[in-house]
């Protein structure tokens, strides 16, 4: 089974990297004159995960139920890590309180659907159950998306970076339809034969389950978003190259 990696809970980045700031001695210096900070250089470590303060999760036995007739257990989530993983984005207002243990936004419960069918059947049993769903990732987790603003219902947030499937390549525009959870290298692991795999021209955009996202050539990340992850996208299959089935 798939298990993609999560940012930190409190920043950017993988959890195991740190940024080493006696590294960089000229940084605090700089940052102090441009932006004109008269404080000396504080460290203000986030506080332990046990610490974050979450709202008690609201429970809806019949949603659930529902969920349970299409997922696994493994797919639906109700741990700490995973409400606080879920409850902000990563945007200054977001990092500036989860860092300091305010995480009342927290959703109640994560799924982690693996393809369209499993979205269809939680969309349709949170309408049937007045359950609140927020999309996680896609640039929500930076423009202020993610936020609880019920408090009443429960709230639930669908990751979809488990859903990485190449659905269908259209050589001729040179444009194609991949899951919201894939990642290039995974994408492009999902073509053959390898050696007849042609260049991605310009302008060219990847649709997304209904997102369109503009790809790049030059093997940077591509401006545009998904629900899950970014996507750059180097090089499409020729006319004769198949697509695996993931």
């Amino acid at each position: 089974m798939y298990t993609a990696k999560h940012m930190k809970w409190w920043g950017w980045g993988d959890e195991e990297v740190r940024f080493n700031s006696s590294a960089h001695p000229g940084l605090w210096p700089y940052a102090k004159a441009v932006l004109g900070v008269e404080e000396e250089h504080q460290n203000t470590p986030p506080v332990p995960i046990e610490a974050v303060r979450l709202r008690e999760a609201i429970r809806h036995d019949g949603f659930l139920a529902e969920l349970r007739v299409t997922m696994r257990d493994d797919q639906i989530c109700d741990s700490r890590y995973e409400r606080l993983v879920h409850a902000y984005g990563k945007g200054l207002r977001d990092l500036f309180r989860a860092r300091r243990g305010m995480a009342e936004g927290a959703p109640d419960l994560v799924l982690y659907p693996e393809n369209e069918h499993e979205v269809v059947m939680t969309i349709r049993a949170a309408a049937h159950h007045d359950v609140s769903i927020i999309p996680f990732g896609g640039g929500s987790n930076i423009a202020g998306c993610l936020e609880r603003t019920d408090t009443r219902r429960m709230v639930v947030s669908l990751d979809m970076r488990r859903m990485r499937r190449v659905v269908a390549v259209d050589t001729e525009s040179c444009t194609a339809r991949i899951e919201a959870g894939a990642e290039a290298s995974f994408v492009l692991t999902r073509v053959s034969p390898a050696d007849s795999i042609s260049a991605l021209r310009e302008p060219a955009a990847v649709f997304l389950k209904g997102q369109r996202m503009p790809a790049r050539t030059d093997g940077r990340h591509a401006a545009g978003t998904d629900l899950s992850s970014k996507i750059s996208l180097t090089a499409l299959p020729s006319p004769n190259s198949p697509v695996k089935e993931s």
